[in-house]
């Protein structure tokens, strides 16, 4: 199928060269109109996809036909915050309850494959650490009679014998708050400067992606919850529970201009058959930064 027709927005948006312009409506230097703060891409949009839709009315087809409650037919995209090192940001894309995916976006393709490998990076990190914890749960009961009768003898010992430095402990105290006063203000200047780093990182990372129309590649990961009730038996009361299935894509963000308040875009999906599947939306509510959990696997 020829799809160059549908692109050709998504061409000459990517394609074309945008120059830089320091004059207002009035031609006066100096004052740069409506310049692009990353922050502005942040809140919920709505979003207007065939592709997404036409899933959700596939569910809710069967949904009637078993005489299941009716899915939200609202596709909402999040986006939540900057990603760690504020190269990028991360959001979520969800379709009612059939379809929720985690979305990494970024200026550059290089970018943006550098944040998914930090991501899943911080995936393994975070399943070693639940297992460690889970494991030093087991030891921590299997060992906890004998340590309480340890800490009570040691209580005992205490009371009885109170350390004979504890004056001198006191003084180094009194000196090292008074050196903590010295280092909060020194701090403080450091604080600073470090916040006007972060805004130039910031400002950097972004630039080449930011003139007059914000564009970003994303790439995400989520789950597709398939209806297993059409295979059923006729005869059942009760038919198999749903089963989601991990699903994962890519996709292209066009914002009309720098106050990031509607969009066009693309999906694609080899497991959909999507192939630049067209999309838009609009910002319905601007949202500060917020956090999320966020479902990244090494799969891809």
């Amino acid at each position: 199928m020829d799809d160059s027709g549908d692109r050709a927005w998504e061409d000459a948006a990517f394609n074309t060269r945008h120059l830089h312009n320091h004059l207002d409506r009035g031609g006066r230097p100096g004052n740069v109109r409506h310049e692009f703060k990353v922050k502005s891409t942040m809140g919920t949009h709505l979003v207007k996809c065939a592709a997404l839709e036409k899933l959700q009315q596939q569910q809710q087809q069967e949904q009637q036909q078993h005489h299941s409650p009716p899915a939200s037919p609202t596709v909402v995209l999040e986006i939540y915050r900057l990603t760690d090192q504020e190269d990028g940001l991360l959001g979520s894309l969800r379709a009612g309850n059939v379809f929720e995916a985690t979305v990494a976006f970024a200026g550059s393709r290089k970018t943006l494959g550098k944040i998914t490998r930090e991501l899943v990076a911080q995936s393994v990190a975070a399943e070693e650490q639940a297992g460690a914890v889970e494991d030093g749960q087991e030891e921590s009961d299997a060992s906890s009679v004998s340590g309480n009768a340890k800490d009570g003898d040691n209580r005992a010992h205490n009371s009885r014998s109170p350390p004979a430095d504890q004056a001198s402990d006191n003084d180094e105290d009194e000196q090292d708050d008074s050196e903590a006063d010295d280092d909060d203000s020194d701090d403080e200047g450091d604080a600073g400067g470090r916040t006007n780093k972060r805004r130039r990182q910031r400002a950097a990372a972004f630039e080449k992606n930011s003139f007059r129309q914000p564009k970003f590649w994303f790439r995400w990961q989520g789950g597709f919850e398939e209806d297993t009730t059409s295979h059923a038996d006729d005869d059942a009361l009760d038919g198999p529970a749903p089963r989601e299935s991990r699903v994962h894509g890519s996709g292209y963000l066009v914002f009309a201009n720098n106050d990031c308040r509607r969009f066009q875009g693309t999906l694609t999906s080899e497991q959909f058959g999507w192939n630049n599947v067209k999309m838009n939306g609009w910002r319905t509510r601007p949202q500060p930064e917020r956090d999320f959990e966020i479902c990244w696997t090494g799969e891809h």
